[in-house]
C-alpha cells in the first residue's frame, strides 16, 4: 500500500461502512454520508490549490483541481481495496464480487469512509490529511484522459483511430483481476501494451504509453504545489485605498487587519501580480456545497425528495433571490458597486459573496482549528445565514423546479405524497 495512504488509514483506523445496497432502512443515510464524503474530497482539491500555489492563472484553476482529483482517484482504486474498512464493508446480497471490485464501487466506499470521519473529527484536520495525499506537482493538461488526447491527435492528421484489444482479465487474488490491452496505431506502426485492474484502466494505460511515444504528454504544463501559504495581497496601491464596509468584517468574523479586498477583484481587472477573486469564489462555492450535503445528512429525513428540496434552495436563482430579499449581504455597499456596469451584475455579486465565504473559512479555521462540521456551519453569522436558508420550508420555494416537479408528480400519480400546506 502507498505509504501516504498507510499513514492516513493508521490515523483514522477501522470505520464500519454500510453500503446503500445493504438494506432499505439504511439506503438514504448511506447515500447521504457518501455524498458528504464526495463533497469534502472535491472541496479539498480547490483548498489545496489555493493553499499551495499563488501564481496559477484563473483559467487553469478548474483543470488543476480536476487533475488533483483524478490523481487521488487512482490512488484510491489501487490502495483502498486493501484496507480493512473496505474488506469488511456491509453490502446487499444482490451485489456480485465483480460489482464490488469495480472502480465505481471502490470510490463510493471511500466516499463513505471520508464522510464518516468528516462528521466526527476536526474538519481542518481531515481536510489537511486528505491534502497530504496529493502530489507536490500536478499537470495542467486539459484534464482529458489519454484516450481522448490520442484520438484527437490522430483525427487532426486524418489518420485511422487506434484499435484496442483487451483480454478478459487474469485473476490475481480474491476479487482482484489484471487486464491487458493491446493498442495498435496502424498508420504510424505503433504498438503498445497497457495493464490495469479493469478494462478501462488497462486501455487508459495503453493510451498513456502511446501518448508518451508520440511525445504528447511532454506538452503539458506543470505547476508546483509545495509552497504553503495563501495569497491575500492585492498587489496594487490603487486597490488598497478602496473602503471596505466594516459590516463584512462583522458577519464573516474577519480580524480588523485582514485584507479581504481579494474577494471583490473582478476577473477583468488586470495588473501585475493581481489575481481575481475566482479562486476564492470556487473555494466558497464548494464550501457551501459541503454545508448543503451535511444538512441533508444531519436532517436524517426519510423524505426521498429532500435532495430535490435542498438542490432548489441552493440553486443560483433561489440563492440570489434570498440575497436580494433580506439584504443580509448589503450588495450595494460592495467597494466597486458605484462603478456600475459589470460590478452590479448578479454573477459578479454572487462570486464576491462566495469569495467572502472562502476567505472567511480560511481565516476562521486558522483561529479555531478544532471545529467539526457541525460546529462550523453556525460558527459565524454568514455561515449561520446560509444554514438557516437550507432549513427553508417547501412553501417558501415559490415557482422553483422542486415545487413544479412535486405538482407534476401529484398530477401524474394521485397517490403521491401531498405537498405540505
Amino acid at each position: 500500500m502507498d505509504n501516504k495512504f498507510s499513514q492516513f488509514f493508521n490515523k483514522y483506523g477501522f470505520v464500519e461502512l454500510i453500503h446503500r445496497s445493504y438494506s432499505e432502512s439504511t439506503f438514504l443515510q448511506s447515500r447521504r454520508i457518501s455524498s458528504l464524503g464526495k463533497a469534502v474530497i472535491e472541496f479539498s482539491a480547490i483548498y489545496h490549490v489555493c493553499a499551495k500555489n499563488n501564481l496559477i492563472d484563473d483559467k487553469d484553476l478548474t483543470n488543476a483541481c480536476k487533475s488533483l482529483r483524478n490523481y487521488l482517484y487512482e490512488l484510491i482504486y489501487q490502495n483502498f481495496p486493501l484496507n480493512e474498512s473496505f474488506l469488511r464493508i456491509k453490502v446487499g446480497n444482490g451485489l456480485t464480487k465483480d460489482e464490488i471490485s469495480t472502480d465505481r464501487f471502490v470510490l463510493e466506499a471511500f466516499n463513505l469512509y471520508i464522510g464518516n470521519i468528516a462528521v466526527s473529527n476536526s474538519f481542518q484536520e481531515v481536510l489537511k490529511d486528505i491534502c497530504s495525499l496529493f502530489p507536490q506537482q500536478i499537470s495542467l493538461g486539459s484534464g482529458e484522459d489519454p484516450k481522448t488526447t490520442l484520438q484527437e491527435f490522430l483525427q487532426k492528421r486524418k489518420m485511422l483511430p487506434p484499435t484496442y484489444l483487451t483480454d478478459d482479465g487474469q485473476k490475481v487474488d480474491g476479487t482482484t483481476y489484471k487486464y491487458t490491452t493491446y493498442l495498435n496505431i496502424s498508420d504510424m506502426n505503433i504498438k503498445v501494451v497497457g495493464m490495469g485492474s479493469s478494462k478501462k484502466k488497462s486501455q487508459k494505460d495503453a493510451a498513456s504509453k502511446a501518448c508518451e511515444r508520440l511525445n504528447l504528454s511532454n506538452r503539458k504544463a506543470y505547476i508546483s504545489l509545495s509552497k504553503i501559504s495563501f495569497d491575500f495581497i492585492s498587489n496594487d496601491r490603487g486597490l488598497k485605498k478602496k473602503h471596505i464596509n466594516p459590516y463584512f468584517y462583522e458577519i464573516f468574523d474577519f480580524d480588523a487587519d485582514c485584507d479581504i479586498l481579494p474577494a471583490f477583484i473582478h476577473q477583468r481587472m488586470k495588473s501585475n501580480g493581481l489575481r481575481s477573486h475566482r479562486r476564492f469564489a470556487m473555494l466558497g462555492a464548494d464550501l457551501l456545497q459541503v454545508f448543503k450535503v451535511f444538512a441533508l445528512y444531519k436532517n436524517d429525513s426519510l423524505n426521498v425528495d429532500e435532495q430535490d428540496r435542498l438542490n432548489s434552495i441552493y440553486s443560483y436563482d433561489f440563492f440570489l433571490k434570498q440575497i436580494k430579499k433580506d439584504g443580509f449581504f448589503r450588495i450595494e455597499t460592495f467597494p466597486y458597486y458605484d462603478k456600475g456596469g459589470e460590478y452590479q451584475h448578479d454573477a459578479y455579486n454572487i462570486d464576491c459573496i462566495q469569495a467572502l465565504y472562502g476567505l472567511s473559512f480560511i481565516f476562521y479555521l486558522e483561529k479555531y482549528p478544532s471545529q467539526t462540521i457541525s460546529e462550523l456551519v453556525t460558527a459565524i453569522r454568514a455561515f449561520e445565514w446560509f444554514w438557516r436558508m437550507l432549513e427553508r420550508s417547501e412553501s417558501e420555494l415559490d415557482g422553483s423546479t422542486y415545487v413544479v416537479k412535486k405538482l407534476l408528480d401529484l398530477l401524474q400519480n394521485p397517490s403521491y405524497a401531498k405537498i405540505p400546506q
